[in-house]
């Protein structure tokens, strides 16, 4: 019985928690057995239980010269309390800057020395109990098959479970955040903001699946919400955890590469009032021949030398449309950002023809008419969909102002 089963409660959980409390019991200052009981009670939502437990163990240890224990007590409750809810919370932040001050320096009590070599022994055996019993879990992740073993190893005393019920949000589009999570049990549903702002089902996650690595990769805001269908448990890792094994591990970073890459153009195409209806396998066939391009802000699209008969579809940036008005003059038609689409698509042509440009940074795919022209062919009730989007209309548009997403 270990870790995480009391996550996931029952009656087991249960006889691990009365276990824990007898030895607990039995010696009150045994420093691994109160952290895992602490760490037992955390995970199962008594959060204030579980800091009560620390916050009478530290002065404890302070009395009977465990000083190293308590430092590691008195830290444990400031992850677990960092607002002091807990009265007993701010006394033992600065018993714990005052120790840490004093480790330091190198002035902590002789007694120290008489428990430091135990305590290190027990420490080392209680990250091994937790490697041991907490490793099984990458093996239900596939991503991890090419991860060397002492590389999951440096992850597992990293590592947060998660034990979520149903309906629990656990980020929303627009939130900053970027840790990955990666599915143990349970089923997920990834849901986004499409165009006319509706909300679109991206994607429903399950056991060995990865979440979250499009705002790990891009350092960007979470780009889609994620929620609970039913009981999950989730393996949760930081990014300050998880970048030194992807640098040492060539291979778990090119699948999240590709991961993140195939996401972002399945997410745009669904989102999309164009081709979010198609059926699943037609989107598949268009990600296929869809051409990654990336155009430096303030510069035309399409560069020069590509051909401008093509829709483009904006996965990052905002992409400018403007058009000469009777005058002479540039005038703004459409500000463009995910999902939306534009192009020429030869159907339509206008003297004054819409100009497409960069405002910053833009990640775009083209799709250009060699590779449309077959799509049209087998499902043309895509025609006025992409008329709506041809930059000869928009360069029509009447009026200065934002066009109202153009697409």
């Amino acid at each position: 019985m270990g870790l995480f089963d009391i996550f996931l409660g029952g009656n087991e959980a249960k006889k691990r928690v009365e276990d824990l409390q007898r030895r607990l019991k039995a010696n009150p200052t045994n420093v691994t057995c109160a952290l895992e009981l602490a760490d037992a009670y955390a995970k199962t939502g008594a959060q204030k239980q579980a800091v009560q437990l620390l916050n009478r163990l530290g002065p404890a240890l302070q009395k009977s010269g465990q000083y190293m224990g308590a430092i590691a007590v008195y830290k444990r409750i400031s992850e677990l309390d960092p607002k002091g809810t807990d009265p007993a919370t701010a006394g033992a932040l600065k018993e714990l800057e005052k120790l840490q001050l004093q480790a330091s320096a190198k002035t902590l009590p002789s007694s120290t020395i008489k428990t430091s070599t135990a305590e290190t022994a027990a420490e080392t055996a209680a990250a091994q109990a937790k490697r041991e019993e907490l490793a099984p879990l990458f093996q239900k992740i596939p991503i991890f098959k090419d991860v060397p073993p002492h590389l999951l190893a440096q992850l597992v005393q990293k590592i947060h479970l998660r034990t979520l019920d149903a309906g629990v949000i656990l980020f929303e589009e627009g939130a900053p955040g970027s840790s990955l999570f990666f599915v143990v049990s349970g089923e997920l549903q990834v849901t986004g903001k499409g165009e006319g702002g509706r909300d679109v089902v991206l994607r429903t996650m399950g056991e060995g699946e990865v979440i979250g690595e499009i705002s790990f990769l891009s350092q960007l805001p979470r780009s889609a919400t994620l929620k609970t269908k039913a009981p999950s448990v989730l393996i949760e890792l930081e990014r300050r955890a998880v970048d030194d094994v992807i640098r040492k591990s060539p291979k778990l970073r090119e699948a999240l590469q590709v991961m993140y890459k195939d996401r972002v153009l399945n997410d745009v195409l669904v989102r999309s009032k164009v081709f979010g209806p198609l059926p699943e396998s037609v989107r598949k066939e268009i990600a296929q021949m869809l051409v990654p391009l990336t155009v430096e802000g303030g510069n035309p699209i399409p560069p020069e030398g590509v051909s401008g008969e093509a829709v483009y579809l904006i996965a990052q940036g905002v992409v400018r449309i403007t058009a000469k008005d009777q005058y002479g003059h540039e005038v703004e038609r459409a500000m463009l950002s995910p999902p939306s689409f534009f192009g020429d698509l030869g159907r339509e042509r206008a003297e004054a023809l819409a100009s497409a440009s960069a405002l910053v940074d833009v990640e775009l795919y083209r799709l250009g008419q060699a590779e449309l022209m077959p799509l049209l062919s087998a499902h043309p009730e895509l025609w006025s969909a992409l008329d709506e989007i041809n930059l000869a209309k928009l360069g029509n548009a009447s009026g200065t102002g934002t066009h109202p997403k153009a697409t």
